[in-house]
C-alpha cells in the first residue's frame, strides 16, 4: 500500500521546472488572442441582445452592445495577461469564466470537442501557478511547482487521440469511407477539399483513406506516449492540425497544439525560449530554474 501511495505521488507531484506548463500558457494565450481577435469586428451581433435573441442556457437575454464590448475587451486584456503570465491565478479562472460566457452567448451552437479541450485547458491553468516561469508571476514567492498540471493536460491530448480513433473504428460508416467523403463535402469543407472529392472517384480509395486516418489516430498517441517515438509524433500531430486548417475549415482544433510543450523535454524548452529571446533583443536578469 506504502509503494503505491509512493508511486502516486511521485507520478503527480514530482518537482517540476515548470518550463512545460509555462510554454503552454503562453500558446494558449496566444490562441485565445487570436481566436477572440477574429471575432472583434462581430461582437455586437454575436454577443449583445442586438444579434444574440435566443442564447444558449440564458433564454431571450443577451447584454447591450455597450456592455457586451465592454466584457469582450475584458477578455482580451485576459488574454494578454495569460500570456505575460501576469496574476495567472485570477486572470485564468476570469477567462473561463469570460469564455463560458460567450460561449453559452453564442460558440455552443457549435457543440464540439475543440471548445471542451479549451475549458479543461483552462481549468488546469486556474490551479497551476503557471506564470511562475518565464511569467510576472515569478517576482511572487510561492511554492516550487509539481508536474501534475502537464501529467493532466498530457493525459487529456493523449485519451483525445486514442478516443476518436477508436470513435471511429467502431463506426461502420468509417470502415467504408463514407463519413470521410460526406465530411469533405460538408458545410467545414475548403476548396481543396472538393477538389480533392473530385479528384478520387474511387469507393475503394476512399476506404482505404478512412483506415489510414483511424490507424493513424490510434497510434499518435502511442507515439507522443513513447520517449524514443515523441519526436515524431509531434510531428505528425502538428501536421495534422495544419492539414485539416487546409481541408476543412476549423482552425479552432489548432488548440490541441498548445498542449505539445507537455511531452518536450524542458531543457528543449528552456533553450528554445532563450534563443527566441535572444532573436528578438529580449535580455533578462532573471534565468529560469534548470531542471
Amino acid at each position: 500500500m506504502m509503494r503505491g501511495a509512493e508511486a502516486w505521488n511521485a507520478f503527480w507531484y514530482t518537482p517540476s521546472s515548470g518550463h512545460r506548463i509555462a510554454v503552454v500558457r503562453i500558446l494558449l494565450g496566444l490562441y485565445f488572442l487570436v481566436y477572440f481577435g477574429a471575432l472583434t469586428p462581430h461582437v455586437t451581433l454575436l454577443f449583445s441582445d442586438q444579434g444574440v435573441y435566443v442564447p444558449y442556457w440564458l433564454p431571450d437575454y443577451a447584454p447591450p452592445p455597450l456592455i457586451a464590448h465592454a466584457i469582450f475587451a475584458l477578455t482580451l486584456a485576459c488574454c494578454v495577461a495569460l500570456v505575460l503570465g501576469l496574476r495567472t491565478a485570477l486572470v485564468a479562472p476570469l477567462l473561463l469564466l469570460l469564455f463560458f460566457h460567450h460561449y453559452f452567448l453564442q460558440l455552443a451552437v457549435k457543440q464540439s470537442s475543440f471548445d471542451r479541450l479549451s475549458a479543461i485547458y483552462l481549468l488546469v491553468l486556474c490551479f497551476a501557478d503557471s506564470g511562475r516561469v518565464w511569467g510576472f508571476d515569478a517576482r511572487r514567492p510561492g511554492p516550487p511547482p509539481t508536474v501534475w498540471a502537464e501529467r493532466l493536460i498530457g493525459a487529456q491530448t493523449l485519451l483525445l487521440y486514442f478516443g476518436s480513433g477508436l470513435w471511429k473504428l467502431m463506426n461502420p460508416a468509417w470502415h467504408t469511407g463514407v463519413l470521410l467523403h460526406s465530411n469533405l463535402q460538408g458545410m467545414w469543407a475548403t476548396p481543396i477539399a472538393f477538389s480533392v472529392v473530385r479528384a478520387i472517384p474511387s469507393a475503394e480509395t476512399w476506404t482505404h483513406a478512412s483506415w489510414v486516418i483511424i490507424a493513424f489516430e490510434l497510434l499518435l498517441a502511442p507515439l507522443l506516449l513513447a520517449r524514443r517515438t515523441r519526436a515524431l509524433g509531434l510531428l505528425f500531430g502538428v501536421g495534422f492540425h495544419l492539414f485539416n486548417c487546409v481541408v476543412l475549415v476549423i482552425p479552432e482544433f489548432l488548440v490541441c497544439i498548445a498542449a505539445y510543450p507537455v511531452f518536450v523535454e524542458p531543457e528543449t524548452l528552456r533553450r528554445f525560449v532563450e534563443a527566441v529571446r535572444s532573436f528578438g533583443g529580449v535580455h533578462s536578469s532573471r534565468s529560469a530554474p534548470r531542471t
